[in-house]
């Protein structure tokens, strides 16, 4: 160390016991450690090590702006604003799978399919989700042909039977799921007391209690977006009755948060690649509206999408049968949009969303199929303040 006049203020006690080399150390990291201690403190900080994480998912954000920060291990913590640190700690937790339709044959559940069933399950266990978010693409590779098709039986009920699976399932209709017949998909609800697609497009609100004397709602817009973007030749040129919805829906929600799912990405990286259409037409009204989250499937990877200016965080979770590592259509979104990717072979990926007052964090989780039991670990986290900023969300908490 050089020299430092701090030094020469030890006390001679001390430089008897010791070397004036020890003093200096001894000093130096007593005034350093006050100082940070004094630092944190006026702040009102933690320093980064003292963040407590449970699952992947941070409780006690560091207050700086929001973004998405890769650390060791592939894990990605989110860091949130400074109400964040003070909003309530009350959640309410669900789960998103996308694309989860197994294959066309026995036992017609790929690997990935059966191992996300698994860890579905674990996972609704230990988050107590309260309902479970579908984008589509739940029967490959030709949907149903009738209500008491076997294949409700083997993808779905027993493909996802653990205990914890048996809540809501809200399901948004998939390009393949076209293929086969609707009327089924929407008729189902009335034999399985969790599948939900009331009609082609539908919208739900959740309610949450933050406290005895307060709540929180949230609405979530399911949208068929085989006919936004015209994914096949017999559908309109264009569904105006569809986009009319949304509008309606949009302007005349009341509800705290608001977010949408839909199987086609708005942007994306992989193999189908960003719809124009939805770029142009449909994130300008989700943002003019204060949507906070637009969860997608399609693409069979993992994805976090955020353009530099729009607040809808935009996730594509369509892992649940076939994952694959291509970024064919990267070109199509500019490298400060993507903050995440990722389709490693043969894992397949889901999604978790703690819903609170004032902040909610999206985790996505891939899954292994290859350990006994499948497994699954954190593969990124990021969490997001509210557009719409009705909570109240920078009272401290008393």
């Amino acid at each position: 160390m050089g020299n430092n006049s701090g030094a020469a203020s030890c006390p001679r006690l001390l430089s008897s016991v010791v070397s004036r080399h020890a003093c200096h150390l001894v000093c130096i990291a007593v005034l350093s450690s006050i100082t940070l201690l004094l630092w944190w403190t006026s702040s009102g900080m933690l320093p980064l090590w003292a963040t407590t994480m449970t699952s992947g998912r941070l409780l006690e954000p560091v207050e700086e702006p929001p973004r998405a920060t890769l650390l060791h291990g592939g894990l990605a913590s989110a860091i949130a604003p400074p109400c964040l640190a003070r909003s309530s700690k009350a959640t309410s937790e669900l789960l998103v799978i996308g694309d989860w339709g197994g294959r066309g044959r026995s036992p017609y559940m790929t690997p990935v399919s059966r191992a996300v069933g698994v860890v579905s399950g674990q996972l609704a266990q230990a988050l107590s989700a309260v309902a479970v978010l579908s984008p589509g693409d739940a029967f490959y590779p030709s949907g149903v042909k009738k209500v008491n098709d076997f294949r409700f039986r083997v993808t779905f009920e027993e493909q996802f039977s653990h205990p914890s699976l048996q809540i809501p399932w809200y399901m948004a209709l998939g390009n393949h799921d076209y293929e086969g017949k609707l009327k089924p998909l929407m008729e189902y609800g009335k034999t399985s007391r969790r599948w939900n697609l009331p009609s082609l497009y539908y919208s739900h609100v959740f309610s949450m209690n933050l406290s005895e004397s307060s709540s929180v709602t949230y609405q979530i817009l399911f949208l068929d977006t085989n006919r936004l973007v015209r994914q096949f030749k017999r559908l309109p040129e264009r569904d105006s009755d569809q986009w009319d919805w949304i509008s309606d829906q949009l302007a005349s929600s009341t509800a705290d948060w608001i977010f949408a799912v839909g199987h086609h990405p708005i942007y994306s990286v992989a193999d189908r690649g960003t719809n124009p259409i939805l770029v142009q037409e449909l994130l300008p009204l989700l943002d003019r509206h204060g949507v906070a989250l637009y969860f997608s499937g399609h693409d069979h990877n993992l994805q976090h999408v955020r353009t530099s200016n729009h607040s809808v965080e935009m996730f594509v979770v369509g892992a649940g049968s076939y994952t694959t590592a291509s970024m064919a259509h990267k070109a199509t979104v500019p490298i400060e949009f993507l903050k995440f990717h990722s389709g490693a072979w043969q894992r397949g990926g889901i999604a978790s969303v703690s819903v609170g007052g004032c902040a909610s964090t999206v985790t996505l989780h891939h899954v292994n199929p290859t350990t006994n039991p499948p497994s699954a670990t954190i593969a990124y986290s990021y969490t997001v303040a509210n557009p719409r900023k009705r909570p109240a969300c920078c009272v401290p908490e008393t």
